[in-house]
């Protein structure tokens, strides 16, 4: 299970950089209403993922891309509604800044997390999310990048991180356009979910044909200033392809049973989550994503 996390995410990318008049830089990220209009300029992120057990693992991700070809937006996912979860899409042809040897996460409880740099490993032939292989610097979505800065951590059940609902800023080793505007990563609220129940095993059971109402409650107060969403991730476990529900972060949502039924398998886990996208445009005209996101992992089973 904990090889097949590493290609998902809890919360699928959302409306990223736009503009249609006016100062683009105040409209960008999950605040902005129209989609994607923009090429790729990268992103740091922290991903936190609570498991059954109370366990956390976390993620630190650098991705810095100066130029694709073709250079188009990606995919564009849409609030509201069921679909092909996009997030593993990718550009081609990309060309990436080197940052140096690391980059650090401040956070806003103090601590610094130092994130290594990745580069291809021609020594190592099997590709694991996460790690550097011959065929490339391979993230936890299962992306291929020529540098990278990735980074895993895992804490037992106890006390949650004071990190959610909190700003986190980024420092690089080498100075680059983007080094002064690295700030005010914000990862949003836990939460804890209300339904559907979950058995002695935590797993939820779907069945065939039923709606499935999601609600939940955060655990600590949003920021009103920041816009943020959730996403309820449907990850079978032989299957082709992600289901991604998109919604507001605000406390319920609705999986039709033409979803349910469309699955791929009988049994998977699923990733629900929030994040924010505190995101910029870069001096170029390309948009540059700052994601803050956590989930739970829960496991599923559908039956008749």
């Amino acid at each position: 299970m904990m090889r097949k996390l590493g290609l998902y995410l809890c919360l699928a990318v959302l409306a990223a950089g736009c503009y249609d008049a006016g100062n683009k830089e105040d409209c960008v990220g999950l605040k902005c209403p129209n989609g994607f209009q923009w090429p790729e300029g990268g992103e740091i992120r922290v991903w936190s993922i609570r498991l059954p057990d109370g366990a956390l693992i976390t993620r630190y991700f650098g991705i810095f891309i100066e130029q694709q070809t073709p250079d188009v937006p990606l995919p564009e996912p849409i609030l509201g509604v069921c679909d092909r979860d996009v997030t593993a899409d990718q550009g081609e042809n990309t060309v990436y800044y080197d940052v140096g040897e690391s980059i650090s996460f401040e956070l806003g409880t103090g601590e610094t997390v130092e994130v290594p740099r990745l580069l291809p490993d021609p020594n190592v032939t099997e590709c694991m999310p996460g790690t550097a292989c011959a065929d490339g610097v391979i993230d936890f979505y299962g992306r291929r990048h020529d540098v990278a800065y990735l980074l895993e951590t895992f804490q037992e059940a106890g006390p949650q991180p004071n990190f959610y609902n909190n700003f986190h800023n980024v420092r690089t080793a080498e100075t680059m356009p983007l080094s002064d505007r690295l700030d005010n990563l914000f990862v949003g609220p836990s939460f804890r979910m209300l339904s559907p129940p979950q058995d002695d095993t935590a797993t939820v059971t779907f069945k065939r044909g039923e709606d499935v109402v999601f609600a939940w409650e955060n655990e600590q107060t949003p920021n009103p200033d920041v816009v943020a969403a959730a996403a309820i991730v449907i990850v079978p476990d032989v299957a082709t392809q992600e289901t991604a529900c998109l919604s507001l972060n605000d406390g319920n949502f609705t999986v039709p049973g033409e979803t349910i039924d469309s699955l791929e398998y009988d049994t998977g886990i699923m990733l629900v989550g929030n994040g924010a996208d505190e995101a910029i445009m870069t001096d170029d005209g390309r948009i540059f994503h700052k994601w803050g996101q956590f989930c739970n992992l829960i496991p599923w089973q559908r039956v008749d």
